[in-house]
């Protein structure tokens, strides 16, 4: 083993046994460490994409259920097929924002970079080959109500950059203490 080790350190790499695993290597695992799992009985996942995120939440967080939002039809379209395996899970077919109406996306296949248009992505239209598609797009506060949800174990939102706009719309949820944890993505890219 000590050998398959130093091989994978030379490449980059580490290898950890479940006792072993550092604090903040492994979400879920960390999540079991704290004993947080029993709070998380309802997972948002915001810009699923094809639903990686959510398979890992379900197998690491049995008892939970997810909703899954993603905008881009053709990678909702792979998401729902994995979602309609599991009935701890719903796929949304959705943008979620700060507003209730729809924005436009690129829709560039099932691309984990595919983003709501931004200011100065005119340039982007104007010059390239991104495609855009318009999509619906809703408030989390205004879902949750419609829905009947008061309580979010963990909101995970991954939106290349619309991030802010997802919390703005959670606002009520966040302001009433509703959402246990807040997990966004975070970069130093100008884009995002």
């Amino acid at each position: 083993m000590q050998a398959i080790k130093a091989l994978v350190n030379q490449f980059g790499g580490f290898i950890y046994g479940p006792g072993s695993v550092p604090k903040g290597i492994s979400l879920f695992h960390d999540i079991k460490r704290y004993g947080w799992s029993h709070c998380l009985d309802l997972i948002i996942d915001v810009g699923a994409n094809t639903g990686q995120f959510a398979s890992s939440a379900l197998s690491s967080a049995p008892h939970s259920s997810v909703i899954s939002f993603e905008p881009v039809t053709q990678t909702f379209r792979e998401l729902k097929i994995k979602a309609e395996l599991d009935p701890r899970w719903t796929a949304i077919h959705s943008a979620v924002g700060d507003t209730n109406g729809s924005v436009l996306i690129t829709c560039d296949g099932t691309n984990q970079m595919n983003h709501i248009k931004r200011p100065g992505d005119e340039v982007e239209l104007h010059y390239s080959e991104a495609n855009y598609e318009s999509v619906s797009v809703a408030k989390l506060d205004d879902i949750c109500k419609d829905r009947g949800i008061n309580t979010i174990g963990m909101l995970k939102t991954d939106t290349e950059g619309f991030d802010g706009q997802v919390l703005l719309g959670a606002s009520e949820l966040l302001a009433n203490n509703q959402v246990f944890s807040v997990l966004a993505e975070v970069s130093f890219d100008s884009g995002d």
